[in-house]
């Protein structure tokens, strides 16, 4: 009897083993197991010159998803292996016109017959009399004088009342602004704690580590820009100077117009995104001894401005 619960406790013991270790493969493959995507377009400066295809693939491309958008249509589709989750496609705009062309066409109602139809109407119901009144009657009594209501003159307690509206008015108006001004001391004050900078000079500095792992490995392209403002085109140009000297920027070509609001070109983009980065960003985070002070003082702050202290 002790040999069959050893064994049957060995079988559950195996089973559960084996579902752990599944989890286990499953959080590990979420983790490392890249996210591929690559992002293609082109336009010509106007909207139906513009075309955009976007393929994004997981699991060994066993999970991919593919978007594609032009002025003539649009299409999406999800695949997992051979089978199709997914599939949308919008028609034409010209099949759209023909078909709302043909919808609206007016159809000529019928011309009536001549046959006759007798309608038999009913007699109307009898008016009722209304009863005469007498114009001797009428002309010998007269309309009574509208009584004037006396002028009541106003007590000194009303008077006294809008001096109290008024005074209660000014005093929540400078309540209000005193909590206002509170609120931002308070929160003045918590940004000039030391460990709160030094908090916010870490996270910005994971932050920049983060964005270095998720730049996509390939920009490749030759692109033509300006909006209506030629300071925003200058910001732009900035910043394209800067990452210029990086890989990733090396094959693309930005050429500003100062002069035009205009987008056109080719761009190509390709690269991959891991859940680890994200994982290991909130790891290195929460073992910092600043940003757990930060975050409990942050959220001491949050209660006490929304009790309105």
């Amino acid at each position: 009897m002790l040999g069959v619960l050893l064994g049957i406790l060995k079988v559950i013991g195996i089973i559960l083993l084996a579902i752990l270790g599944l989890l286990v493969l499953l959080i590990l493959i979420v983790l490392f197991l890249a996210i591929k995507y690559e992002v293609s377009g082109e336009s010509a400066g106007d909207l139906e010159s513009t075309r955009v295809r976007v393929k994004v693939s997981w699991l060994w491309s066993l999970l991919r998803v593919r978007f594609s958008y032009s002025k003539e249509d649009s299409k999406l589709s999800v695949k997992i292996l051979w089978f199709e989750l997914i599939k949308e496609e919008s028609p034409d705009e010209s099949s759209h016109e023909s078909t709302s062309e043909i919808s609206h066409e007016v159809v000529p109602a019928r011309e009536d017959s001549g046959e006759s139809t007798s309608v038999t109407k009913e007699p109307p119901p009898p008016k009722a009399e209304v009863p005469r009144i007498s114009t001797e009657a009428t002309q010998g009594t007269k309309e009574p004088e509208e009584v004037k209501a006396p002028k009541v003159k106003k007590s000194k307690a009303e008077k006294t009342s809008w001096k109290d509206k008024a005074t209660k008015i000014f005093q929540k108006i400078k309540y209000t602004l005193k909590s206002i001004y509170d609120k931002i001391t308070s929160v003045k004050d918590f940004l000039n704690e030391e460990t709160t900078k030094i908090a916010l000079r870490y996270l910005f500095k994971q932050l920049k580590k983060l964005l270095r792992r998720l730049t996509p490995k390939r920009f490749k392209g030759s692109v033509n820009i300006g909006f209506d403002d030629p300071a925003t085109t200058g910001y732009l140009m900035a910043g394209y100077s800067a990452l210029k000297p990086l890989a990733a920027f090396k094959e693309i070509e930005l050429y500003p117009d100062l002069e035009n609001k205009v987008l056109s070109g080719d761009l190509y983009i390709k690269g991959k995104i891991r859940m680890v980065y994200f994982l290991g960003m909130a790891i290195t985070l929460l073992l910092k001894k600043e940003i757990r002070q930060t975050v409990k003082d942050g959220l001491a702050l949050q209660k006490g401005v929304s009790n309105g202290k």
